[in-house]
């Protein structure tokens, strides 16, 4: 079962039940939401409950201003954040009345941290004898860290279209669990939203559109053949993808170096030939019909200029071997042999998986690993669109 983490304030929690909503929508699925409030039993440590959220593979951060100045929530975002690959783990919700899109929004945040900081560091100055003081210390480390988190990943939760909480209640979460499980998306016609930001229409409005996933006389439809395979892979490596995730949450949980270098050793042997495999089957798929599949300019667009910047922070990376650095170049002079973003997508998309598993076998970041997710999930809805069960 695949597991969906969540972050949020219990103060905005009693107003807007909107964790009690989603995990309606996911009982529905079949999605197990592990919060807080049902995971630490009596007496349990909830530090060890934010590492675990803060490493698991889909996390939903329901923002609200009682969000961005509990210093539980703001511990968990960091551990999250840590954690890398932050777009491609996080699924935000916005609360009502949550002002964050302008940069002035974010001015009172920044200045609570700041007050924070300054009231504990004047209770600490107060004291006498001020040793014996190293957890509260750590306790100031951290708030200047909430406090840079503020600028930079309010930024980043800005550029995603995060859709307001009466979007997502409104839709039974539709858009945010497709995304987790998009081989399961309603094969009904469905609503496309997207968040708009246009003069007389506030940022946040959604403008639906019917659109229907028959593939009769659809021309944006792949043949039946390849959304088989495509949708048996995914399933395939979705499956592997959630032991990779039950090992590394067992590797937060471990103590000691013996217990830790165990199961590092069990990902490499059990697990991580098993998503190589599977990787490089997608690539010989991709490279029998990828120019053929019904990719949009608006759909590469985004997907394109995330693969680009990949590349260039791979390429200065001066310890990737000779292999890896000649498929890096391999995407660069294919993508600049073509003039769409579609095209440019199509020929890079036999290569990324490639890529993906460099960064598998030698566990370096995980730059082309994320984008590689991305295209795995639009390919996926094609193929269920062209081939629905």
């Amino acid at each position: 079962m695949v597991s969906l983490y969540v972050s949020y304030s219990w103060d905005s929690e009693k107003e807007s039940q909107v964790v009690e909503k989603l995990e309606q929508a996911c009982q529905k699925r079949g999605i197990e939401l592990r919060q807080d409030k049902r995971q630490i039993a009596y007496g349990e440590s909830i530090r060890t409950f934010m590492q675990e959220l803060g490493a698991g593979r889909h996390v939903v951060l329901v923002l609200s201003e009682a969000y961005f100045k509990s210093e539980y929530c703001m511990y968990e975002l960091k551990e999250i954040y840590d954690n890398r690959d932050f777009r491609q783990r996080v699924y935000p919700i916005v609360l009502r009345g949550t002002p964050f899109h302008k940069p002035i929004d974010r001015i009172p945040y920044l200045k609570h941290w700041e007050d924070e900081t300054s009231k504990l560091e004047q209770n600490v100055a107060s004291l006498q004898d001020q040793k014996f003081t190293k957890n509260i210390r750590a306790a100031l480390d951290n708030y200047a860290v909430f406090r840079q988190m503020m600028d930079e990943l309010l930024a980043v939760l800005v550029d995603m279209n995060a859709l307001t909480e009466d979007v997502h209640v409104g839709t039974d979460f539709a858009a945010l669990l497709d995304r987790i499980l998009p081989q399961k998306a309603m094969r009904e016609p469905s609503m496309v939203i997207r968040q708009v930001d246009s003069p007389g229409q506030p940022l946040g409005q959604t403008q639906p559109s019917t659109k229907s996933t028959s593939n009769k006389g659809n021309a944006m439809a792949l043949n039946r053949n390849d959304a088989t395979r495509i949708s048996r892979l995914e399933e395939q490596i979705s499956a592997w993808e959630e032991k990779l995730h039950e090992f590394e949450l067992e590797l937060v949980r471990a103590e000691g170096a013996d217990a830790r270098y165990s199961i590092k050793q069990k990902i490499k042997r059990d697990i991580n030939p098993e998503l190589r495999s599977l990787n490089q089957k997608y690539a010989d798929l991709l490279r029998e019909s990828a120019a053929d599949y019904p990719i949009t300019e608006k759909e590469a667009k985004g997907i394109v200029d995330e693969v680009i910047e990949a590349i260039e922070r791979c390429q200065k990376n001066t310890t990737l071997n000779t292999n890896i650095q000649q498929e890096l170049q391999k995407i660069r002079s294919a993508m600049n042999s073509q003039t769409t973003a579609s095209a440019k997508l199509k020929v890079s998309l036999p290569i990324i998986p490639v890529l993906a598993n460099y960064e598998i076998e030698l566990d370096t970041g995980k730059f082309i690993s994320g984008i590689w997710t991305k295209i795995r999930g639009l390919l996926a809805r094609k193929a269920t669109t062209a081939n629905p069960r």
